[in-house]
């Protein structure tokens, strides 16, 4: 299975868990029905966004330093500054 398979298929199972809860498909108890099930799709937004934050963070904190490749590009930068001084003529 793919990554957005799997993503899809737990929405879909997600979902319908939801309606049959909101719709009083499967017995629960009625406070629970009329409090706290309209809210889950809430709940469920609020937990997305927080995990979203999260992982982006932890990845920008845990973004690898790049020496190697900052060398290499100081040195093509110096090798472009030479060779533009090579075809500049300043003496007109």
């Amino acid at each position: 299975m793919t990554k957005a398979s799997e993503t899809l298929t737990g929405l879909v199972l997600g979902l319908s868990l939801w309606a049959s809860l909101f719709y009083a498909k499967l017995p629960v108890d009625q406070a629970i029905q009329a409090q706290i099930v309209p809210c889950l799709p809430l709940v469920a937004l609020v937990w997305f966004g927080a995990y979203s934050l999260g992982s982006v963070g932890w990845s920008l904190m845990t973004f690898p330093e790049c020496s190697g490749a900052y060398e290499e590009l100081m040195d093509e930068i110096a090798q472009a500054k030479a060779e533009l001084r090579g075809k500049v003529d300043l003496q007109q």
